[in-house]
């Protein structure tokens, strides 16, 4: 699966939904095997295990499922291991986003695994990339007017003081002017070990959510998740690590939060659940519809119904040529040639 980004970040609203297992039980266990159709990457697997019907609640009244400890992880994939006498190495745990953990075995191991009955599907890890964006300056004036002609004025409705906004993506350079000290940095689970973002998409998507000139929330905390490497590649699995330290540090914090992504791809049930998982904890959700001029509904995690999944527009309010469309979609916004803070210096723009 290749995953590709698309521009649109305005809207930071969500609609709330409940996390079920059922449609999961009494599935053959060749069927719960979801093969990467593009990209996939050989014995990586992100196992999902049944969701439990109740929910548990931490603070600011976020909900969370019931954790799933590395203790469990561990347990299944020595079970497993014994069994098919190879090896089953759990790379990551989750507890919040999934209910789960990514592993490296055989396509033998993951039929095994697949006959329990407490998991819900395996699905193969795949790449992710990312795509171009351009230049220009005209989007925040376009979102706070229901009409056109634009009025060269973006008056702000709310500056998102006491909010932080999560930008899952390449990183951010918090040190850049255009966040006036508002911005820190979260984690990065892209695997490459650097703490920065050395592409600039994640830098450019902060800086048009909450940029002092250029953004929309001029007032609120920019957190760095940095799920993509400097090359604009990455992971499945990187991704919901991402997801699953996002879901887990809002709930630490307490405070009101949003979290934005901007990138899409092919379908992946574990990305959508894990980005659902995030809505239904409290932090509403924004996800990009994909860049690919085609269904919404085909892609991850546009396709979950549970988020708001946003679709992009040029300065006359037509669909912008690439952007994704469909059922799916529940909102347009300005995507095409939006100009936002960039990497190389604390000034830089693009």
């Amino acid at each position: 699966m290749n995953l590709r980004f698309s521009q649109t970040v305005f809207l930071l609203l969500a609609l709330p939904g409940l996390v079920h297992g059922d449609k999961y039980k009494q599935v053959k266990p060749e069927d719960k095997i979801k093969k990467a159709k593009l990209n996939g990457r050989k014995d990586e697997y992100i196992v999902v295990m049944q969701e439990p019907d109740t929910m548990s609640f931490m603070s600011g009244g976020r909900k969370l499922v019931k954790p799933f400890q590395v203790e469990d992880a561990s347990s299944i994939a020595g079970l497993v291991s014994m069994s098919v006498n190879e090896k089953v190495d759990v790379s990551s745990v989750y507890t919040n986003s999934l209910r789960g953990f990514s592993v490296n075995m055989s396509e033998k191991a993951a039929l095994k695994m697949a006959e329990r009955s407490d998991v819900a599907y395996i699905e193969q890890n795949a790449d992710i990339s990312i795509e171009q964006i351009g230049t220009a300056t005209w989007g925040i004036d376009r979102v706070d007017q229901r009409d056109l002609p634009l009025d060269n004025n973006y008056v702000i409705g709310g500056g998102g003081t006491g909010v932080a906004a999560y930008i899952i993506d390449t990183g951010v350079q918090v040190s850049h002017f255009e966040f006036g000290g508002r911005a820190r940095w979260g984690i990065n689970t892209s695997g490459d070990n650097d703490d920065r973002d050395c592409n600039g998409h994640g830098t450019h998507v902060a800086g048009t959510v909450g940029g002092t000139e250029y953004g929309v929330a001029k007032n609120v905390e920019i957190v760095a998740v940095k799920v993509l490497q400097c090359s604009g590649s990455g992971s499945t699995t990187g991704v919901v690590n991402g997801v699953e330290w996002t879901l887990n540090d809002a709930a630490l914090q307490g405070k009101p939060a949003t979290a934005n992504m901007s990138l899409g791809g092919g379908y992946s049930q574990a990305l959508n659940d894990a980005v659902k998982n995030l809505q239904n904890s409290g932090v509403p959700t924004v996800v990009a519809a994909g860049n690919e001029n085609t269904d919404a509904c085909t892609r991850s995690p546009a396709s979950e119904q549970t988020v708001i999944t946003v679709g992009s527009t040029t300065s006359s309010d037509a669909r912008s040529s690439f952007s994704n469309y469909g059922e799916c979609l529940d909102i347009y916004a300005p995507g095409s040639s939006i100009t936002a803070a960039w990497i190389g210096s604390n000034t830089q723009t693009n």
